[in-house]
């Protein structure tokens, strides 16, 4: 039962979450960046040497880099 005041105001408690909460999503997101990484690194060591490999090294790392920030955004939110 939420207690009234006098003039029809409504008390609402707010209560604070806890940090340990985006421990395991800052880790997963930082993980999966650092593979992100090293995909465009390899795209860029390999583009003289392996045109195929490099576009898509390339396209795995652009696609797993937008998946993972959009993730890591949507779990913070």
């Amino acid at each position: 039962m939420i207690p009234h005041t006098r003039n029809g105001e409504k008390i609402i408690r707010t209560v604070g979450e806890h940090w340990i909460k985006y421990v395991f999503p800052v880790f997963v997101f930082i993980f999966l960046l650092g593979i992100s990484v090293l995909l465009f690194l390899l795209a860029g060591l390999t583009a003289h040497h392996s045109m195929w490999l490099s576009h898509v090294s390339f396209l795995l790392a652009l696609g797993l880099f937008f998946i993972t920030h959009h993730w890591f955004f949507v779990t913070l939110l």
